[in-house]
């Protein structure tokens, strides 16, 4: 019969395990295979003999270890955390990539989770500002952080939020003064003063020749009655016509008949602009002087000018401002461009990125930030969804193109606009398939499209959930320890004593 091996006694934080050496020494690159190898009995002992080991380790994770040595089969402990785990793993030098399929997957899982959440919780530190210690701070930088920190509402007071809720109203109504100012009704025409001053520095600036309308503007007494003064001078045009007159007084003015027609045709050019209301104007020049004074404060108080500018919304939010300057400056300057849709119509299609401004005051909403962040490291899923309703589209679009004829499908290129309507599920139903084939197309490329978006999009919304239920926690978080008194320090005296060796590698 064979000599009954050696019995390792294994104290673990004071569980105590019982193992053969040979077991251990299956795995002899192990901490507990090293042991057993490199352990020979002394010659005052037999075999049998048990040789006791401590280690000052979790307990409940080294069941499941120790079956490993016992079984060949490594699990993962559904009590124990997996980052826990691997902790355990490495310190008794076994391999995670062993372990079973069943528990792998819940495995890599976690550890892809927090390496996400991770970066997620490292973005919004970047982006929030933490002022230093008040004691190392002079008072102009405490207004200065204190400043800062009320902008970018970065403390959760009643001022700050006060703010907040005052520049995101004015970015609204900013929004909402220029959408308005695109609708009739909230237009006017230039008024006959606004005329002649425009003129005047038409002839003085341009030296355009528009002196024929200022003597038009000057032989009338209308007002401020533009479409007097078209009526008034057609009348005497008509009544030059039924005389044969080939002139027309008026006051002190004298006309030559056809150039009156030209001059009135002229006249009438000008007086078809509409400009938004005056008020509507005054309300743009107060949100101006609004949105500056804040970009003043930002420039004269952010800890960081570079990397100020290098965020994008920043960037932007400096690019509307300068247009908006700019375009007062050149129409209050240049008399070319006042009423001109040519040339500076450029400045004002850039005011439409006002919209972009309600995203600095929302940056800061947790569902904001993970959808931002969302859509950044799932972006090569993203443009995996768009490959697939690309080929798609070129797919169906191109066999609807085929079987219907000229007059569903002028172009292939009206095919893509159908393929795309109907793979995103949309259907406007302005083109339409209208022969059994092309219906059938239309069916398949329907039921992909659901497919392709059903099987796509739930990494997105997984991602989502799991951020957004991260921040909210987080930010609850913040505001329980914002909230608690943190305790006084304890300071530890040095002794004379030696204490003996207490790392956990110890043996």
């Amino acid at each position: 019969m064979d000599a009954p091996p050696q019995i390792f006694e294994l104290n673990i934080s004071g569980k105590l395990f019982e193992v053969a050496g040979d077991i251990l020494a299956r795995f002899p690159n192990s901490r507990l295979g090293k042991v057993a190898v490199e352990s020979p009995l002394s010659p005052n002992q037999g075999t049998g003999t048990k040789k006791t080991l401590f280690f000052s380790r979790p307990s409940t994770p080294f069941d499941d270890i120790l079956a490993y040595y016992q079984t060949g089969e490594l699990h993962m402990p559904s009590n124990v955390c997996p980052k826990a785990y691997k902790r355990e793993l490495e310190f008794w030098g076994l391999d995670p990539d062993d372990m079973q399929h069943c528990c792998r997957f819940k495995y890599l899982a976690f550890f892809d989770d927090f390496e996400t959440i991770s970066a997620f919780h490292a973005c919004i530190d970047e982006t929030s500002y933490v002022p230093p210690r008040n004691n190392v701070m002079s008072p102009i930088g405490k207004c200065r952080a204190r400043i800062w920190s009320i902008i970018e509402h970065e403390e959760a007071t009643a001022i700050s939020k006060v703010v907040m809720a005052f520049l995101v109203v004015c970015v609204v109504v900013s929004i909402f003064n220029l959408s308005l100012g695109t609708v009739d009704s909230f237009k006017e025409r230039i008024s006959l003063s606004s005329l002649r001053s425009h003129l005047a520095d038409l002839v003085s600036q341009e030296g355009e020749d528009y002196s024929d309308i200022i003597d038009v503007l000057g032989a009338t007494d209308c007002g401020d009655n533009l479409a007097c003064v078209v009526q008034e001078f057609q009348g005497y045009i008509d009544e030059a016509d039924e005389t044969n007159s080939s002139h027309i007084e008026s006051y002190d003015y004298t006309f030559d008949l056809d150039s009156l027609k030209k001059t009135i045709d002229k006249f009438k050019s000008l007086t078809h602009h509409k400009e938004r209301h005056f008020s509507m104007v005054v309300i743009d020049w107060v949100l101006l002087a609004i949105f500056s004074v804040e970009l003043f404060l930002r420039l004269s108080t952010c800890p960081s000018l570079k990397r100020y500018f290098l965020s994008q919304l920043n960037d932007i939010d400096i690019l509307i401002l300068v247009t908006a300057v700019t375009e007062i400056i050149i129409e209050g300057w240049f008399a070319k461009y006042r009423y001109s849709d040519k040339g500076i119509r450029i400045l004002y299609y850039l005011q439409m990125l006002r919209v972009l401004r309600i995203l600095r005051y929302v940056n800061k909403v947790p569902s904001i930030q993970v959808l931002g962040y969302t859509m950044r490291t799932n972006f090569k899923d993203l443009v995996v969804l768009l490959l697939y309703v690309l080929v798609g589209v070129v797919i169906f679009s191109n066999f609807a193109y085929f079987v219907e004829d000229s007059k569903t499908f002028a172009d292939m290129p009206e095919s893509w606009w159908w393929g795309v309507i109907t793979m995103t599920t949309v259907g406007y139903g302005d083109v339409v398939p209208k022969t059994v084939l092309g219906r059938i197309v239309g069916c398949i490329c329907a039921v992909s499209g659901v497919l392709s978006l059903s099987l796509t999009i739930p990494v997105f919304v997984n991602t989502f959930i799991s951020l957004y239920q991260f921040s909210h926690i987080h930010e609850r978080y913040l505001k329980t320890k914002q909230n608690q008194v943190s305790p006084s320090p304890i300071t530890v005296k040095p002794t004379g004593s030696t204490q003996p060796d207490m790392h956990p590698d110890s043996i």
